[in-house]
């Protein structure tokens, strides 16, 4: 799959495909979807982003901070506060005569905060994001990333050892995020 639609680069897509495609077990059939063969693409556009003012977008992100460093007195400092927003057009469309064409929005509040207590800081990032601007929610968001930051205060490192461990979402996708270029077709 590509989002690049220029000649010199969609010859190098196809040149990785016809490449791995002694990686395929014979007899596997994989062929592409046909026109009308897919059902309908469920559309996640916010149709109120164009209506919204700068001032309400600038008014979540303010939120955001408040309640972040209303959180506990030693959430001292906050990084990067922000609201985005981006709305783009994707379309898919193979030789089998498949096309389709969508539009998609999505919103997103994040920040960092530190935390300190006696010479010690540190810090934890949140994020919130949705298709639809009215379902951000700068004080649950706030909130996660004070808690975050305050709970590392005092951490100690611990011994070696293979203990079974239980990771939160946002360790395993940190995790994942290293890892996850070497899952690419193009890295076997």
């Amino acid at each position: 799959s590509t989002s690049e639609e220029s000649v010199p680069f969609l010859e190098k897509v196809v040149d990785l495909a016809y490449n791995t495609l002694n990686l395929i077990e014979e007899g596997v059939l994989i062929d592409l979807p046909k026109r009308k063969s897919v059902p309908p693409m469920k559309i996640d556009i916010d149709t109120t982003l164009a209506e919204r003012s700068f001032d309400e977008k600038a008014d979540l992100a303010i939120r955001l901070e408040q309640k972040t460093m209303s959180y506990d007195r030693r959430i001292k400092r906050l990084r990067s506060v922000r609201y985005e927003e981006e709305e783009e057009r994707v379309t898919i469309k193979n030789s089998s005569g498949f096309h389709e064409e969508y539009r998609r929005t999505l919103c997103e509040i994040s920040l960092m905060a530190m935390a300190e207590e006696k010479g010690e800081q540190e810090m934890a990032w949140e994020s919130d994001f949705s298709p639809y601007y009215k379902d951000l929610d700068p004080a649950r968001t706030g909130e996660r990333a004070a808690e975050r930051a305050v709970a590392l205060l005092g951490a100690q490192p611990i011994q070696s050892c293979k203990p079974a461990v239980l990771l939160e979402p946002h360790v395993a996708a940190s995790l994942l995020s290293v890892w996850a270029s070497s899952f690419l077709g193009d890295q076997v």
